[in-house]
């Protein structure tokens, strides 16, 4: 499903990403009585060509950006301390738990102010361009 820009949008990236959720918690359930781990990395906004353009609020930058060697050094932590969830930045979980107990209505208020429901639509083409040269070889 495209959004208003072609690219996906919301409800494809929402409905893609509660698939992956439910799969890795039911996955670690199943697995942690056979002595598997299964560790489920939620990333904010990494710094990489794919998150090229992508349009944070400024003021939200400090708690919802992160570098790869941060997810790379959270990846770690998880298979090392068998966490079931980790989210990079740290501080980005501490605002997702925050939110979780919020009704829809303020939920969707500071998604919105954090311009975090424009993530998979809005980000500048052109910022992005190199990702998608890149991923069209």
């Amino acid at each position: 499903m495209a959004g208003v820009t072609g690219e996906p949008g919301l409800a494809a990236y929402c409905g893609t990403k509660h698939f992956v959720v439910g799969f890795t918690q039911a996955l670690h359930r199943e697995l942690a009585p056979l002595g598997i781990g299964v560790t489920m990395v939620l990333p904010g906004v990494i710094n990489t060509e794919l998150s090229a353009g992508a349009k944070v609020a400024r003021w939200a930058n400090r708690i919802s950006r992160a570098e790869p060697e941060d997810v790379a050094a959270t990846i770690l932590d998880g298979v090392r301390t068998g966490k079931p969830r980790a989210v990079v930045p740290s501080a980005l979980g501490a605002l997702l738990r925050a939110m979780s107990v919020l009704p829809d209505r303020a939920k969707f208020a500071v998604a919105h102010a954090l311009r975090f429901d424009q993530l998979a639509s809005g980000a500048d083409p052109a910022a992005r361009a190199a990702y998608h040269r890149r991923i069209a070889q």
